[in-house]
């Protein structure tokens, strides 16, 4: 746990293919900009990833600034676009969304 907000949270699901998808993130509006997000994802990516992990993908909305400049500032790169992969709450109409993927570096271990 990365603080005892439970607004704060971080939710991710295996992959196929040796990959993990981050599929909902949250901070709590009054703990914005104070690097809970990135303690949460940092936090997965060095302590819960499955063996053999090497690749993270997380999806964010076309609209979503915020989240876009989120994840490549942690290294997430562009890797698609997804044509009207969200529901719009306030209309009827499909959303188009922004696929991120991170490559995960094996962990070498030295011999003794």
């Amino acid at each position: 746990m990365v603080d005892r907000n439970p607004y704060n949270y971080l939710l991710w699901r295996q992959g196929s293919g040796h990959t993990v998808e981050i599929y909902d993130l949250m901070v709590d509006a009054t703990c914005r900009r104070n690097g809970v997000g990135r303690k949460l994802v940092d936090k997965l990516l060095d302590h819960y990833l499955p063996a053999g992990t090497r690749l993270v993908f997380a999806i964010t909305r076309t609209s979503n600034f915020i989240a876009q400049q989120f994840y490549e500032e942690l290294r997430f790169r562009v890797v698609g676009i997804l044509r009207n992969f969200y529901q719009d709450e306030r209309s009827p109409e499909q959303v188009d969304a922004i696929m991120y993927g991170r490559d995960i570096k094996p962990v070498i271990k030295e011999e003794k």
